[in-house]
């Protein structure tokens, strides 16, 4: 039985997500395993919306549940067999065509790698393995983590037991935390049919997997060679032992990092190859990052307005209308929130408790240089993170560059970074600003980048990718979930110039 309702979570995860991202012309593999992340947050915000404006037991096991999880199945699997239709019949087209003419087609040359290149490239794909493996072995065992159990699967417990009911943590002291995480546990007990820790502990390692996955992708489509993009992969695991800790444990932070590093990977993306449907994916992982953490829309903002200042002087016709749309799918589950919070007044939580004396008594030089002092000694260790040699030479570099993604990289990197000193002197209580608490944790987020950002140096220039990635034969139609070349603007303005 737990193993039936694992496949219906997979899969209604998956199918959600790979339906949403239906207008980006995604290639499969990239689709697939980005639409499994989108739709990890994309359902449960399906879930609070459908409870909280229409009423819906969403979780319960009869009556109303039952008849949502049945109208969800059915309009799932119409959809994805509407989506896959096309694809079969043209199965045996593509198999047609030679490996050696795609690639001159696609503009990729064709070559083999070097017997060390070889090497070196087994040597990374062992090295994943090994995390991979390492991580499952954790999340197997009953570890414990105190947020994991004061609220993430706490909040999840209640949504169960209330049949999915909304507004059951209103008067928790975190009652302000979007609940896109504890829907998500929520749902997995509800097709598992038992609430069990055990089995909550293995959504983190997935989403995780999903994210390299996608993130190996993307590098793939913008011509990043196999072995760059390993080693980028490699980087991110390897680069901080914290994400293999919180990787054993179900906790909300997890989710956030997976969605929000694709959002700013495809904002980079976009500023490498002026693909517009990357600037759209970028606002829409954005906006759903903002349902899984109490400050994620401001996390959102500021790295939209990065972005836009790393691609002043891009003057493309109709490029405004893509930022419409990016920021459309940015603001809409923040909009969702923020209405909730006020509706029912849920204010307690993450807000500002601090006095403007005791502010301003922080901005005293002994305790801001404390504060820091604190923050330093976690980023600069480099037993914890040794990314962080990586980032050093990344900035060196940079200044030397004109690459605007790798500018935009790494400011995002410093802006994280200033985000949380911040954050320490304004919202935390002094003893944990004092010892910079959970800094480990919240800066996950940020290696990813360093790591994508190295390798896009070490990859050369971006010239040519973008008329690779954006060409289009004169005549004929594009192959249906290839990326290769952009759709008919009629069937997509997302992609419309």
């Amino acid at each position: 039985m737990i193993g039936i309702g694992w496949t219906l979570f997979v899969v209604t995860l998956t199918a959600s997500g790979f339906l949403l991202l239906r207008p980006f012309g995604l290639a499969l593999p990239e689709r697939i395993a980005a639409g499994f992340v989108a739709g990890s947050t994309a359902l449960p915000l399906l879930l609070f919306v459908v409870n909280t404006f229409w009423g819906i037991p969403v979780l319960a096991t009869n009556g109303g549940g039952l008849a949502f999880f049945g109208v969800l199945l059915l309009a799932l699997a119409i959809g994805v067999a509407v989506e896959a239709g096309p694809a079969w019949r043209r199965r045996g087209q593509r198999r047609t065509k030679k490996p050696a003419q795609r690639e001159r087609k696609n503009g990729i040359k064709h070559g083999q790698q070097s017997v060390p290149a070889r090497v070196a490239t087994v040597i990374l794909a062992v090295a994943i393995a090994i995390f991979l493996y390492q991580t499952a072995a954790g999340a197997a065992k009953p570890l414990f983590g105190w947020d994991e159990y004061s609220y993430w699967l706490y909040a999840a417990k209640l949504i169960t037991l209330s049949d999915g009911r909304s507004t059951v943590l209103l008067h928790n002291a975190y009652a302000s935390y979007p609940l896109g995480f504890p829907y998500l546990v929520a749902w997995c007990y509800h097709l598992i049919g038992v609430i069990s820790i055990a089995q909550a502990k293995w959504i983190s390692p997935l989403l995780t997997t999903a994210t390299l996955v996608t993130i190996y992708s993307l590098l793939i489509r913008l011509r990043i060679g196999r072995f760059l993009a390993l080693l980028a992969i490699a980087l991110t695991v390897w680069g901080t032992e914290t994400l293999l800790l919180y990787n054993w444990l179900a906790f909300g932070e997890m989710a956030f990092m997976d969605t929000y590093v694709i959002g700013v990977l495809y904002g980079a993306a976009w500023l490498r190859t002026q693909n517009r449907s990357d600037l759209a994916l970028c606002g829409l992982f954005l906006g759903l990052s903002t349902f899984l953490r109490v400050d994620g829309a401001y996390v959102a903002i500021f790295t939209l307005i990065l972005l836009w200042f790393a691609g002043i002087g891009t003057s493309r016709k109709g490029l405004w209308m893509s930022w419409m749309v990016a920021l459309g799918a940015a603001a809409l589950p923040a909009l969702l929130w923020a209405y909730f919070k006020d509706h029912y007044h849920a204010r307690a939580g993450w807000i500002t408790r601090l006095s403007w004396s005791t502010i301003s008594h922080r901005l005293q030089p002994p305790f801001v240089t404390m504060v820091w002092n604190s923050m330093w000694t976690t980023i600069s260790n480099l037993h914890t993170y040794p990314i962080g040699v990586f980032f050093i030479v990344l900035v060196i570099a940079t200044l030397l560059t004109k690459r605007r993604e790798l500018y935009f990289l790494c400011a995002l990197v410093c802006a994280q970074i200033v985000y949380l000193f911040v954050a320490y002197m304004t919202v935390f209580s002094a003893f944990e600003a004092l010892h910079a608490s959970s800094l480990d944790r919240y800066l996950m987020r940020v290696d990813p980048l360093i790591a994508v950002a190295f390798v896009l140096l070490l990859s050369g220039t971006s010239g040519g990718v973008r008329q690779s990635v954006r060409y289009a034969p004169v005549q004929g139609r594009r192959r249906p979930g290839s990326r290769q070349s952009p759709p008919n603007e009629a069937v997509s303005p997302v992609h419309a110039r």
